[in-house]
């Protein structure tokens, strides 16, 4: 599991890596934790940036791939442990599920809500005490070797450069036990989101519009068909039930790290005493502390982001039903039925046109329209191999993002991709133009030698194809 990873690879405080390692190795390994003597030399720690549009650095810690090989282990045991125990709201750093899983379920379950609290933890693994982790822990664990380790894991020192960092507090950023050590402390607050909502959620059914029942009864007395396609076309621009219904509450929890989201069915008096509990248990409990200027409380249809999607709900429509039942007048009038439309999860289009300009595929002339930009670093390689380059981007792009309700916006990316990718080729053969390219290629830019081809999506049409492939969609995902 360590070696397969190239990442894994890289050097810690010491010079030791997973090359030359033996039986030997093992053997002294096992026996050093058996006795208790196994002891983590400091990581080695490095700055590096926030991410695309974020400022400032936040610290890394490597260790030494040798040791990996224990913080695997640990990993592995913990998670066997916790897993059967984690909530279903729960999606970050977990086997199987990841952003898409938690942005399925707010697609699928948050259309009908009206308030949001999107929650930001204040440097929740900067701030995690280790006397909570180690408390959380023994309430499971019961082999006071496995929690020596594990503590001895989280005091272990980092170096920068060639300053000792002591650590107190926090989960190492980078290593391999933090995720899971992270989501066994967050587990009290999903737990503490299960009790609220049992508490918060009442009534079975929203009360029935009077306006909605009135229509549908002098529509059944009546016997003019005008009249009654009339009622009929009133009663489906209404909500039948009593949006405001004060008797009638619902509450949904989803969380992916130290992001959550509380969606709410209530005023909006109840959502800010919703968060104000919450901000009072992660101080109380887990000294944690609610980020109060970036916690916002947002009404649905205005929209909001989370972990790099902007959701939005888009109301309801109204469409013909397929097969009408009702007088020949009601049929020829194209009865329609209404219902509710589920959240919009879309993909950030402006962010993946910036990331663009950044990383040179494209570029902003002094009016603002958007142009291909060739890459002049990538002239020396073959035909063949510049195509892999920009088929990688492109393929990558449309499956991370076949969730998409907008994915059919996504064309206009792939058409930036293929020009720059085409005045990469004119510049290579010096074509001098990227008209001459595609009449000497083909649309495609087929390499001549292997019939390779730049990838093209036969169908743009959404499609909310959810899906978790492997843990570089979640990278990629919190990385824009």
């Amino acid at each position: 599991m360590i070696k397969g990873k190239p990442g894994n690879m890289t050097r810690g405080v010491t010079k030791e890596t997973l090359d030359g390692i033996s039986m030997d190795f093992f053997t002294k390994l096992s026996e050093g934790l058996i006795k208790g003597k196994f002891n983590f030399t400091p990581t080695r720690r490095i700055m590096i940036p926030k991410g695309t549009g974020k400022t400032g650095e936040r610290p890394l810690s490597i260790a030494s791939p040798r040791e990996k090989i224990v913080q695997k282990a640990i990993a592995l045991i913990l998670e066997s442990i916790y897993e059967p125990k984690f909530s279903e709201n729960s999606h970050g750093f977990r086997p199987k599920r990841g952003v898409h899983t938690a942005l399925k379920q707010l697609h699928i379950q948050g259309g009908t809500y009206t308030w949001v609290i999107n929650g930001d933890i204040s440097k929740c693994f900067y701030k995690i005490p280790h006397e909570k982790i180690m408390k959380l822990l023994s309430q499971h664990i019961s082999c006071h070797r496995t929690l020596e380790l594990i503590k001895k894991y989280l005091i272990n020192p980092a170096m920068l450069g060639k300053k000792l960092i002591p650590s107190h507090q926090s989960t190492p950023q980078g290593s391999i036990v933090s995720p899971v050590l992270s989501n066994i402390v967050l587990h009290e607050l999903d737990s503490f989101c299960d009790k609220l909502k049992k508490s918060f959620d009442i009534g079975k059914a929203r009360k029935v519009n009077p306006k909605y029942h009135s229509l549908g009864s002098s529509r059944y007395k009546t016997k003019n068909h005008i009249l009654r396609a009339n009622h009929l076309k009133r009663r489906i621009n209404m909500p039948a039930k009593y949006t405001q219904d004060p008797k009638f509450r619902r509450l949904l929890y989803v969380r992916y790290a130290d992001d959550f989201l509380l969606l709410l069915i209530s005023s909006q008096t109840e959502a800010f005493t919703i968060k104000r509990k919450i901000s009072d248990f992660l101080k109380n409990h887990l000294q944690l502390e609610l980020n109060a200027s970036k916690t916002t409380i947002a009404n649905v249809k205005d929209g909001f982001e989370f972990l790099g999607a902007h959701i939005i709900q888009r109301g309801t429509i109204i469409a013909p039903v397929r097969r009408a039942k009702g007088t020949l007048d009601e049929i020829k009038l194209k009865i329609k039925s209404r219902h509710l439309r589920r959240l919009s999860v879309l993909t950030p289009l402006e962010k993946l046109t910036q990331k663009m300009i950044n990383l040179g595929f494209a570029r902003r002339n002094h009016l603002g329209t958007l142009y291909a930009k060739s890459r002049r670093d990538l002239v020396n390689l073959s035909h063949y191999e510049i195509l892999s380059f920009y088929n990688t981007r492109i393929i990558g792009t449309l499956n991370f993002d076949s969730f998409a309700s907008n994915y059919s916006h996504l064309r206009k990316i792939g058409w930036i991709y293929a020009q720059s990718c085409a005045i990469t080729l004119a510049l290579k053969y010096k074509l001098k133009t990227m008209r001459k390219v595609f009449l000497i290629f083909g649309k495609n830019l087929k390499d001549p030698n292997s019939d390779t081809e730049l990838y093209s999506e036969k169908s743009m049409k959404v499609k909310h194809d959810y899906k978790i492939r492997s843990s570089y969609l979640n990278e990629k995902r919190l990385s824009r």
